[in-house]
């Protein structure tokens, strides 16, 4: 089943060694004659052309890798990360709100309010006319009670979710390694982070490599 599949197509710069996509090397499976890699995402998941196999590839997790290659990994330079940018997409998560009629839709169409609204119709079709006007004002304000719950906790969310913050970042510029502030949507996979003693907040899953920390995660 192929349906909802769109081929979209990815930039990303033409320096680095022809390579498998799952060794370990680090110029992530790009072809030095090749300016762009289509793919497809099917089911929420990214699948990259391979043009060695000439198949449509599974885009490999960071967790699935080993951790003598995570350990070993070189700082990234700026053509490697524009790469894994686009290969991975910026460091954020978009939760949309559902609309509002969206919300009225599928709270009407439980079955609960649709016996509601069969019930009340033949209550006032044998002359129920009171009973049946209580149990529809019961029923509209339940349901918009149910609408204004579930759009204050998606926003909640969508504020929990959609924050950004500056993080400190060691990367290869000019040819030696420097720390500079970046904002959080610009980490990208295999970025060097330098965690402040003072605390901060992660905006994305880590590996701590040297050091030893306290992590918070009720907040």
């Amino acid at each position: 089943d192929i349906s909802g599949i769109y081929i979209h197509k990815v930039q990303y710069p033409t320096r680095g060694k022809p390579r498998s996509q799952y060794d370990n090397s680090t110029t992530d499976g790009f072809l030095e004659n090749q300016t762009e890699r289509p793919y497809i995402i099917h089911k929420k998941l990214k699948y990259i052309w391979n043009f060695e196999s000439e198949n449509f590839e599974l885009l490999q997790n960071w967790d699935e890798r080993p951790y003598d290659e995570v350990l070993n990994a070189p700082t990234l330079t700026t053509d490697l990360i524009e790469t894994r940018r686009n290969l991975y997409g910026i460091n954020k998560i978009d939760v949309s709100l559902t609309p509002i009629m969206r919300l009225v839709l599928n709270g009407c169409l439980t079955p609960f309010h649709c016996f509601q609204v069969f019930s009340c119709v033949i209550w006032f079709c044998v002359e129920y006319e009171i009973y049946a006007t209580c149990i529809a004002v019961f029923s509209v304000t339940s349901l918009i009670f149910q609408v204004y719950e579930l759009r204050k906790n998606e926003r909640a969310l969508k504020k929990t979710v959609c924050i950004s913050s500056k993080v400190t970042v060691c990367r290869r510029r000019d040819g030696e390694d420097d720390f500079m502030l970046v904002d959080s949507t610009e980490l990208v996979p295999g970025d060097l982070i330098a965690i402040p003693s003072s605390g901060c907040l992660m905006q994305c899953d880590a590996v701590l490599l040297m050091g030893n920390c306290i992590v918070n995660e009720s907040s």
